[in-house]
């Protein structure tokens, strides 16, 4: 029992011996809600803009064709997009990620969603992995405040943004 008490306490001790450090950015998780046709999401189109420059400087961009990380929900009327790891095509940003401002263009509906001003919360964690937390971003002009997910294994980690269909 002592030995026990011993590799806890040491294990305490380590732990608390992590040295402070920058959290990691979180992403955006698209959640298209409202859409009936599974075919609306067989392409889709994520472009980084500078970010505060209105959409007039593009960076790059991302094409995904059938996504395969499409997670209906159990609702059936809104379809998240699971983009964590994928990264635009020529300079390798962190696609929904908040150093730049983003469209998101549905081809087989002609739609664009533009999304900016992404506030990041940037802060400082212990330990191996934390996240900085989006607590806001404007879609088409109107303020939105992202939901976490990420809790339970196998959910997409990050920031739901709800994309309406209109």
């Amino acid at each position: 029992m002592k030995k026990l008490t011993i590799l806890a306490s040491l294990c305490v001790l380590l732990y608390s011996c992590y040295l402070t450090h920058p959290c990691q950015d979180s992403v955006l998780i698209p959640a298209f809600t409202g859409f009936s046709n599974p075919d609306d999401f067989t392409t889709i189109i994520f472009r980084a803009y500078k970010q505060g420059d209105h959409f007039s400087e593009i960076k790059d961009s991302l094409l995904i064709n059938n996504p395969s990380n499409g997670i209906p929900s159990p609702g059936g009327d809104t379809v998240y997009i699971w983009l964590n790891g994928a990264f635009t095509s020529k300079n390798h940003y962190w696609v929904m990620g908040p150093d730049f401002d983003w469209e998101v263009y549905l081809p087989a509906l002609n739609r664009t969603y533009r999304i900016s001003e992404i506030v990041n919360r940037r802060t400082e964690g212990k330990g191996r992995y934390c996240l900085n937390e989006i607590t806001s971003c404007s879609v088409d002009g109107k303020t939105i405040n992202p939901v976490y997910t990420g809790d339970k294994i196998g959910e997409p980690t990050g920031f739901v943004l709800n994309l309406q269909n209109e």
